[in-house]
């Protein structure tokens, strides 16, 4: 996730290699008093399942190319930390638009290949965010300016093709930014 770990010294479950996907996954969203779930790469399609851990707090999802829809996750108000990483299917960010308790997100590109989505705008509602990373990620509309509406950043982390006024911005807006 190349961020601060929020799992240490906290209840969770860690998974190297999810390639029998959905029943592993499902089976896992299952555990009793979950409250991180780590999945490094996987092949799940569906993330329905994690609406059935309902004591998640901490969910990272690693490169999962045949995901075809993040909607599940918006049911996941509960939920203070969010890792995606290169979900290549996924354009449209506005199921995360409804997880307004999140203090910390990352959506993240893998190390050699970019990931594209439409706009930064749903990630205006987060106000509680303190750390942000968007790390290899594009959007369409090459704007950060849905980003201004945050200002209780602490980290913030971007690749270099951002727009340096923006940037100015951001940090403008968040006096409490790691410079």
């Amino acid at each position: 996730m190349g961020s601060p770990t929020p799992y240490a010294h906290q209840p969770a479950l860690l998974v190297d290699d999810f390639e029998s996907a959905a029943t592993l996954f499902e089976a896992a969203c299952q555990v009793p008093c979950l409250e991180g779930l780590y999945i490094k790469w996987s092949g799940i399609t569906d993330l329905k399942p994690i609406t059935t851990a309902a004591g998640i707090r901490r969910f990272h999802l690693g490169p999962s190319a045949r995901v075809k829809s993040i909607a599940p996750l918006g049911e996941l108000r509960q939920l203070s930390w969010l890792g995606l990483e290169f979900l290549s299917r996924i354009r449209h960010l506005d199921p995360i638009s409804q997880l307004v308790g999140l203090e910390g997100l990352s959506l993240e590109g893998s190390m050699g290949t970019t990931w594209r989505v439409t706009t930064l705008a749903p990630l205006g509602t987060l106000k509680s965010l303190r750390y942000l990373s968007i790390a290899n990620l594009r959007s369409d509309d090459r704007s950060l300016t849905p980003l201004f509406p945050l200002t209780r950043l602490a980290q913030f982390r971007h690749a270099t093709w951002w727009s340096q006024s923006e940037l100015d911005q951001i940090r403008c807006r968040n006096p409490g930014l790691a410079a």
